[in-house]
């Protein structure tokens, strides 16, 4: 804003009416209309829209999300079964003949972590719940 415009401005704000110039009777006309309040007024449902369409575009958003997760599962899954074409992999499951004499040892850790896991259930998350 320019020195000019500040002392003209300072004119119309004191209130100073003796304007000539097309410029002065420009800002007197902007300065008066930005007095008045507006002559509109928002409906009661404005509100409920807005959150409406926030819901509505957050809904969008999400089934982008999932398209994007499910197309990049499904391109993971080609690009692997094209690599196994192309290289020849076989599956070989040959680790596990050597740890079949354990099966015991195998039962004994399952049945102790779902112990483990019934204990921390009944007692430990029962107390932390209450805090």
């Amino acid at each position: 804003m320019s020195e000019a415009d500040k002392k003209l401005q300072e004119k119309i704000e004191a209130g100073f009416s003796g304007l000539g110039s097309d410029d002065e009777k420009v800002y007197q006309q902007i300065f008066s209309a930005l007095e008045k309040e507006p002559a509109f007024a928002l409906p009661a449902s404005f509100a409920e829209g807005v959150v409406h369409k926030i819901q509505r575009e957050q809904a969008r958003a999400a089934k982008r999300e999932y398209f994007w997760l499910c197309a990049g599962i499904v391109l993971l899954i080609i690009v692997m079964i094209v690599a196994i074409a192309f290289t020849g992999f076989k599956i070989s499951a040959g680790f596990l003949s050597g740890i079949s004499a354990y099966k015991g040892l195998f039962v004994f850790g399952a049945i102790f972590i779902l112990v483990l896991h019934w204990l921390d259930r009944k007692f430990v998350r029962v107390k932390s719940d209450i805090l």
